[in-house]
């Protein structure tokens, strides 16, 4: 179908809401949508791939694996997030991680071509596009240095701190950490037990507390963490 026809059948708040994030995209361009229910796979790492899919319902992972390791850096997304845009912008025909559904999921699907003439019709899309993805290859850089640099509570400590900013949350409000001990051991480059003695340690001191099961941080708690990992 195409762009068009898709936004003419949502109700209007959402097509409103879907008109901003494909704004100037050709009406007429041919769109792929793709359901996904909890843990199933959009694409895999080392996969052919020749889409750009923009997540527009729902939340999914994302993990990088390495050779000869067990584990696997993590990171959480929501809307409106694309995934296949870099190996689109790089010319790869294979793809650099897994997305994972954490939730049931809605996709919208381009091929790359016409993701590449939506950039090249559209100045303001391409310095849009290009910004976010500058931003996450900043983040991932300073994932990947803390793993070299950082000792294990500062790890922890920043991963915390970074899930906390990712909520996006002001005014005093406690935000829960979503994570699973294995989640945060995968993205730290930790074990699960050593992940758990750091958490224990933190909410002795006071730096986190809990809430069913998941870490929970305020504000002040944020603040304080920052403390155990060096400025950037």
């Amino acid at each position: 179908m195409t762009v068009q026809e898709w936004l003419a059948g949502e109700e209007e708040g959402r097509r409103a809401q879907l008109q901003e994030q494909f704004a100037n995209l050709a009406p007429g361009t041919e769109i792929r949508l793709l359901d996904l229910n909890p843990g199933e796979v959009l694409m895999r790492q080392g996969d052919s791939w020749w889409e750009v899919c923009t997540l527009i319902e729902g939340r999914v992972q994302v993990a990088t694996h390495q050779p000869n390791y067990t584990t696997h850096t993590l990171r959480e997304f929501s809307p409106f997030v694309r995934f296949g845009h870099w190996e689109a912008l790089g010319k790869s025909p294979f793809l650099a991680a897994t997305v994972r559904a954490k939730s049931t999921c809605r996709f919208c699907a381009l091929s790359r071509e016409a993701y590449l003439r939506w950039l090249t019709d559209s100045p303001q899309v391409l310095m849009k596009e290009a910004s976010e993805a500058v931003s996450a290859l900043l983040y991932q850089g300073l994932l990947d240095r803390n793993t070299l640099v950082m000792e294990s509570e500062s790890r922890v400590a920043f991963y915390l701190v970074s899930c906390f900013q990712a909520e996006g949350r002001k005014g005093g409000t406690e935000v829960v950490i979503r994570r699973s001990h294995q989640e945060i051991a995968e993205a730290t480059g930790l074990s699960v037990r050593t992940v758990t003695r750091i958490l224990h340690r933190l909410r002795e001191r006071g730096l986190a507390g809990s809430k069913k099961g998941k870490v929970a941080l305020a504000p002040s708690q944020a603040e304080a963490l920052r403390e155990l990992f060096p400025p950037f």
